[in-house]
């Protein structure tokens, strides 16, 4: 019997879906996971037929943080789950989250990574690591980039679920939708930026990273300065 691939990826005309495969984990990530899910991003990033990518996750959940039963080594695991954000940071495709029931921790620094977000009514987001006795570094650099040092502390010091709706209010997410339209409604997105005309979603996305700023003064700037 042979297993089921940790990552799905499905094509529909100039868009890419990328779909966390391990429901009967909630799709937390493994080492074989966070591999999977690099190749697949690279894939999408190096076809210039790909417009847009929708990052899920299969069974109506989006990714429960880390698989702490299947991790592995440690070093192997951090490497790697580095090296994914990194590449992240550094996609010209417009990436589209779509977050059904929970974001937590590891599945907290995805969504935070994607361009656009779309959540669901009854989803939530959550960076709990301090509760863990642990330190979230790819959350605090993603929360730090791209939003404000308050709702970094915030996030990351009370640990809290921030619900769906809320999500709009503070920046993260841009729609919150019925649950059971969270992934057409992600779908029809990502489309809308994948038929502009000369790869505007990429373009302005260079743009932005450019006025941001980038090297030193982006994600792996911040990841580094923390990591020290």
């Amino acid at each position: 019997m042979t297993a089921e691939p940790a990552v799905l990826v499905e094509r529909s005309g100039s868009r890419c879906d990328v779909v966390l495969n391990r429901p009967y984990r909630r799709n937390a990530v493994n080492l074989d996971a966070v591999h999977a899910l690099t190749r697949a991003l690279h894939a999408a990033e190096q076809d210039d037929s790909v417009g847009a990518v929708v990052l899920r996750g299969a069974g109506g959940c989006f990714c429960s943080g880390i698989d702490l039963k299947d991790l592995g080594s440690q070093a192997e695991f951090t490497a790697a789950w580095t090296a994914l954000h990194t590449f992240i940071d550094s996609m010209r495709t417009p990436l589209v989250g779509a977050i059904e029931h929970a974001a937590v921790n590891a599945g907290a620094a995805l969504a935070l990574a994607c361009d656009v977000v779309v959540a669901g009514e009854s989803s939530f987001l959550q960076v709990k690591e301090a509760a863990m006795g642990m330190t979230p570094p790819v959350n605090v650099a993603w929360l730090v980039t791209r939003h404000s040092t308050s709702l970094a502390r915030r996030l990351t010091l009370t640990c809290d679920a921030v619900p769906g709706a809320e999500l709009v209010q503070v920046g993260i997410a841009a729609r919150c939708v019925a649950d059971a339209e969270v992934v057409r409604t992600a779908q029809k997105l990502a489309d809308a930026i994948a038929s502009y005309p000369q790869s505007g979603g990429a373009r302005v996305k260079a743009v932005i990273a450019s006025a941001a700023g980038g090297g030193q003064d982006g994600f792996l700037g911040a990841l580094t300065a923390i990591r020290g």
